[in-house]
C-alpha cells in the first residue's frame, strides 16, 4: 500500500532520527511543515522539494517540504503563490498531486491566496499541512475567524476533509488539544485513502498523520529466479517423481500440463527475488532505542490523560532521555564499524556504512516524462513510450549512407548465396 505521511516535525534537524524511524514504514510522499530548515533535506531514498522561510533577523522559520520515494515517478509543480507551500505530482495507483502546507498562526489567512494556489495544482490533488485554523468541523472545540474562512474555501472547491475528528497537537505548556493539522482531497480520492493519526508525537507537539491508499500498487519489477541456490538435486528427482507418462495420458492440454508441473517444481526448489524494493536499514535501531522510544510513548499518554505539571516534567526528561538513547547508539554503531576496519577494508563499503548511520545518501528520482509538451505520468506510458525511443534510436534510420549502402550489398550477397545453395539442392533432388 502506498501511503502519504504529514507532519509539522518543528525542525528537521532536532526530529531527524524521529523522522528516519517513521520512515521504516516505507511512506511513498512524506509532506512536512516548520523543517526550520535553509538548504535541501537529504535523505537516502528519498527526492525532496523545498520552500524555506526567514524572519527579519535571517533565521529559518517554518518552511515545508515533501520527500518522494525516488521509485516514485515525480515532478514538481510550479506554483506562485505568496504562502509557504511546495507541491509535487506523483504517480501512485493513479497521478495525484500532493501539496504541503504552513499557515503561521500569527498571520490571517488569505482565502483569495488559498484559492489561487489551489487552482494552479493539477488535479485530483490533496491539501495537507498545518494550517492554524480551529473549526469543530473537523475536530476543534470551537471555531475561530480562520476556520471559519477555511470551512467557506473548503465547501467553494468541493474539498473533502479526511481527518476523523482526532486532535492533531498537544500545547507543550498545559496540555490542550486541538485539531489544526488537516487533510484535504478532491471529491475523486475520498473513497481511495483513509487517514489514521499516530499515537506518538516522536518528541514533536503535532502528530504524524498517515493517509493510507486502500488500493494496492502494480507489483514494481518481476521476481527472477536465484540459479546459483537451486536445489537442484530434488529439482530433479521432482521431476523423475511428477512428470511421467501416465500423468499426460488424460489431459486435454498435456503442454500446458507440462508447464504447470515444472513451474510448481521450480517454485519448491528454486528461491526467487524479493520484487518489493528493501526497505532502508537503520543498524542504530535496536531493542535499547525500542524500549526508549516505548517508554517515551507511555508517559505521553499519561500527560495527554492528565496533563499536570508533574506528568510534563516526567514527558520532557523521557523525550531527552530517547533523544540521547538514539544519539548514543548512532555513534556506537559507527564505532563498532570502525574497530572493524583494517587496511583490507573497501573505500566503498566504508562509505556505504556512513551513508547508512546518517541515512544520507544521493539516489536518483524516477521522473515523469514530457513528450511533445505533453507530460506522461502512468507507469505504462512511461514505460511505452521509453520503449518506443529505444526502438526508433537504435533502429536503422539512424545508419550512415556508406553503412547502409554497405548492409544492402551484404544482405544482397546473402540472397545471392541461399538461392544458389536452393538451386543446388533442387537439382540434386531432380536428379534422384
Amino acid at each position: 500500500m502506498a501511503s502519504i505521511v504529514q507532519w509539522n516535525l518543528r525542525s528537521f534537524t532536532k526530529r531527524r532520527a524521529e523522522l528516519q524511524i517513521l520512515l521504516k514504514r516505507d511512506p511513498a510522499v512524506v509532506c512536512l511543515q516548520e523543517t526550520f530548515a535553509k538548504e535541501d533535506i537529504k535523505l537516502k531514498y528519498y527526492t525532496s522539494y523545498n520552500s524555506f522561510a526567514t524572519n527579519v533577523a535571517g533565521r529559518a522559520c517554518g518552511g515545508v517540504s515533501v520527500l518522494v520515494k525516488n521509485r516514485t515517478p515525480q515532478s514538481q509543480v510550479a506554483i506562485a503563490t505568496p504562502l509557504q507551500a511546495v507541491a509535487v505530482r506523483v504517480t501512485l495507483h493513479k497521478t495525484v498531486t500532493i501539496c504541503s502546507i504552513y499557515c503561521p498562526p500569527s498571520e490571517p489567512l488569505d482565502i483569495n491566496d488559498l484559492e489561487s494556489l489551489y487552482l494552479q495544482l493539477p488535479q485530483p490533488a490533496f491539501l495537507v499541512g498545518d494550517f492554524n485554523a480551529h473549526n469543530v468541523m473537523w475536530g476543534g472545540d470551537a471555531n475561530d475567524k480562520k476556520g471559519d474562512d477555511l470551512e467557506e474555501f473548503i465547501d467553494r472547491n468541493n474539498l473533502c476533509p479526511l481527518n476523523d475528528g482526532s486532535y492533531t497537537y498537544i500545547h507543550p505548556g498545559n496540555g490542550a488539544k486541538t485539531a489544526i493539522d488537516l487533510s484535504l482531497c478532491h471529491p475523486g480520492l475520498f473513497l481511495d485513502y483513509e487517514w489514521q493519526r499516530e499515537d506518538d508525537l516522536h518528541t514533536s507537539d503535532h502528530f504524524p498523520i498517515f493517509i493510507n491508499s486502500k488500493i494496492p500498487l502494480p507489483v514494481e519489477s518481476t521476481p527472477k529466479w536465484k540459479l546459483r541456490r537451486a536445489n537442484w538435486a530434488l529439482f530433479s528427482h521432482l521431476c523423475e517423481q511428477e512428470i511421467v507418462a501416465e500423468n499426460f495420458e488424460n489431459s486435454d492440454d498435456p503442454i500446458e500440463l507440462f508447464t504447470d508441473i515444472l513451474h510448481n517444481i521450480a517454485d519448491r526448489t528454486v528461491p526467487k527475488t524479493n520484487p518489493q524494493p528493501k526497505k532502508a536499514n537503520r543498524p542504530w535501531f535496536n531493542s535499547e532505542v525500542q524500549d526508549a522510544v516505548r517508554e517515551r510513548k507511555r508517559t505521553q499518554r499519561h500527560f495527554e490523560h492528565n496533563p499536570t505539571p508533574a506528568n510534563h516534567e516526567n514527558l520532557k526528561l523521557f523525550r531527552a532521555k530517547s533523544r540521547r538513547v538514539i544519539k548514543e547508539n548512532k555513534k556506537r554503531s559507527w564505532h563498532d564499524y570502525v574497530s572493524q576496519m583494517n587496511s583490507s577494508s573497501s573505500v566503498k563499503k566504508t562509505w556505504d556504512i556512513i551513508r547508512k548511520i546518517s541515512g544520507k545518501g544521493v539516489g536518483s528520482a524516477v521522473s515523469h516524462l514530457v513528450k511533445d509538451g505533453n507530460t506522461v505520468t502512468e507507469h505504462k506510458d512511461i514505460s511505452n513510450h521509453l520503449g518506443e525511443s529505444f526502438a526508433k534510436n537504435s533502429s536503422s534510420e539512424h545508419y550512415s549512407p556508406k553503412f547502409k549502402k554497405f548492409k544492402r550489398q551484404e544482405e544482397k550477397k546473402h540472397l545471392n548465396f541461399k538461392s544458389k545453395k536452393l538451386e543446388k539442392y533442387n537439382r540434386k533432388f531432380s536428379l534422384k
